[in-house]
């Protein structure tokens, strides 16, 4: 084949109902204007003398973050530029009102999809919460600082802060 459709959306949607779909005629092809920090799913097909193939798919893919400039404050209060990685954890981050410093949301951890910033001790989860950031080139110094509130149990629980290259993906 020499022409493909791609059709892709949000994950979970319906190949054959409503999603972004186009035509093209090169592949490899680069998906342009998506959003930053979003999950999305695609299928394809080849396309060949007006007979098309089944579609193929799905598969998954989330666009990377558009890295914040500094200085950089974050109060959780607009858009969440953040990427939250929790899989099947029990206890989880969330972004929300449950608890905060100031304003009226923070990001916290959850054990019951963030209605609450309860923790399961029972459970040993990893997750982690990240946001990248882009350092001015000959700088040698930064300050950081944040407010962090946590109860746990001593010796094991824990928030772990790393510096890293964006192209590190927890």
């Amino acid at each position: 084949a020499t022409t493909w459709d791609i059709i892709y959306g949000a994950p979970g949607f319906n190949p054959n109902g409503k999603a972004t779909q186009i035509q093209v005629t090169s592949n490899p092809y680069t998906l342009t204007e998506l959003q930053p920090n979003t999950a999305y799913q695609w299928y394809v097909r080849s396309v060949k003398d007006g007979n098309v193939s089944p579609w193929v798919g799905p598969a998954s893919f989330t666009t990377t973050q558009i890295p914040a400039e500094l200085p950089f404050t974050e109060d959780f209060e607009g858009a969440i530029n953040w990427t939250i990685v929790n899989g099947t954890q029990t206890n989880q981050w969330y972004v929300g009102t449950a608890t905060y410093y100031a304003g009226s949301k923070s990001a916290y951890i959850s054990n019951d999809n963030g209605v609450s910033n309860a923790y399961n001790t029972s459970y040993t989860s990893v997750v982690h919460l990240y946001r990248d950031i882009t350092f001015p080139a000959g700088a040698l110094e930064y300050n950081l600082s944040f407010m962090f509130k946590c109860s746990g149990e001593s010796g094991y629980d824990g928030l772990k802060v790393f510096l890293v290259n964006t192209s590190t993906i927890p």
